[in-house]
């Protein structure tokens, strides 16, 4: 799934490239998500945002994907936005100190 960011304040347009991670397929989700990341390093003017919403936990698995993909958009100046977490995905990522390492937006955001 890929938008667009607009509005006024958006001033150049920046592509926000979205990756959705769900319990019934995490290692589609995952899939998904290094492909999600090629685009976007690709791109070099894109955010990737990967929505958690549909996982109840986040397993290892995921959190090393999601310090992957931190690291390697970091490297080259990208975005990188963790959406969705709440409940245990959020009080993990909080405890575990990865909440400060990730951008973390609000479940409503």
């Amino acid at each position: 799934m890929t938008s667009i960011a607009s509005g006024p304040s958006a001033a150049p347009r920046q592509r926000t490239v979205v990756a959705v991670l769900e319990d019934a397929a995490v290692a589609q989700g995952l899939t998904d998500l290094r492909s999600r990341l090629t685009e976007v390093l690709s791109a070099g003017d894109a955010r990737l945002v990967v929505d958690v919403s549909g996982l109840d936990r986040i397993s290892s698995s995921v959190v090393a994907a999601l310090l992957r993909a931190k690291r390697k958009c970091a490297a080259r100046g990208v975005d990188v936005v963790v959406r969705g977490s709440a409940g245990q995905s959020l009080g993990l990522l909080t405890r575990t100190g990865l909440a400060a390492v990730l951008d973390v937006e609000d479940e409503e955001a």
